[in-house]
């Protein structure tokens, strides 16, 4: 389904978008917990990170995994994606433009 969008105006998705969107970072979530949990406890897994070198390593658990799950659709721009939810148009180069991140456009 192709959707138009008026220049200078800015619509607030529907509720069936946001609703779809968030079944889409729920699905997200539940992924990355379910890599997790069979990576680490049944696979043996040693998944750690050292934030600086210098440091202790810390062990990447599943808070984390749930933390960084539900923040990377923000860090992705899947909320928005430009100023609509219009499709994007390819750049005259033939690849596809920059796709901004923020919330609330």
């Amino acid at each position: 389904m192709a959707t138009t969008a008026t220049p200078g105006r800015v619509t607030a998705p529907s509720h069936r978008q946001l609703r779809s969107r968030a079944c889409a970072v729920t699905a997200a979530v539940l992924a990355a917990l379910l890599v997790w949990s069979v990576a680490v406890p049944l696979l043996g897994v040693d998944l750690t990170v050292r934030p600086t070198p210098g440091n202790t390593a810390q062990t990447i658990g599943p808070a984390f995994v749930l933390a960084v799950s539900l923040l990377a659709p923000c860090w992705a721009g899947a909320y928005s994606p430009g100023s609509s939810d219009a499709p994007i148009e390819p750049a005259p180069s033939g690849r596809s433009p920059p796709v901004s991140c923020c919330w609330g456009r």
